[in-house]
């Protein structure tokens, strides 16, 4: 995604021009901007790709069908997923952290986008919605997937969760 400025390869679909000539403008000119774990991602999948060639990118592709398969089958039973959006809570706001730390706490022991990253995948569409507060008071989020094409299905559900809730109304 980096390297073809926020627009992949190989993906079903439309790619947006508009975005990769913006996104492309702001990763060379900001690139400093951009954060720590960005930047580790970034260094990572060009040593991978340059060391490996296409080898783990191609592995993580053949199982694309597998993966969408198995979220399909929950899905042809129930109209969405719910789920954690991440495997933890949130960190306190700390200002000046170093980038060590920072990568630290983004990746986590158990990755933070574990979660969400199948979906990346997939392409079964998702969302994050406000669902509360852990016992030191940060928010905590609930991740509603659909089926593929169903947008409306997930958006709504997710109106309704907020709706239905206070959350809402004690967002950060």
């Amino acid at each position: 995604m980096w390297d073809a400025d926020g627009t992949g390869y190989f993906a079903d679909g439309h790619y947006d021009t508009d975005l990769a000539a913006a996104f492309g403008k702001a990763r060379r000119a900001q690139a400093d901007e951009f954060a720590p774990t960005a930047k580790l991602k970034c260094i990572l999948g060009q040593y991978l790709k340059q060391e490996y060639y296409g080898r783990y990118h191609g592995k993580a592709s053949n199982l694309r069908p597998e993966l969408r398969a198995a979220y399909d089958d929950e899905l042809a039973e129930f109209d969405v997923l719910a789920m954690p959006t991440t495997p933890m809570t949130a960190f306190e706001l700390e200002e000046d952290i170093g980038r060590k730390e920072a990568v630290n706490r983004a990746q986590g022991k158990k990755g933070r986008t574990r979660n969400t990253m199948p979906f990346d995948m997939t392409g079964h569409p998702a969302i994050s919605v406000p669902c509360g507060r852990n016992e030191t008071g940060l928010p905590v989020g609930l991740m509603l997937v659909g089926s593929h094409f169903d947008e409306e299905t997930v958006l709504a559900a997710a109106d309704a969760f907020e709706r239905e809730t206070d959350w809402v109304e004690r967002r950060y």
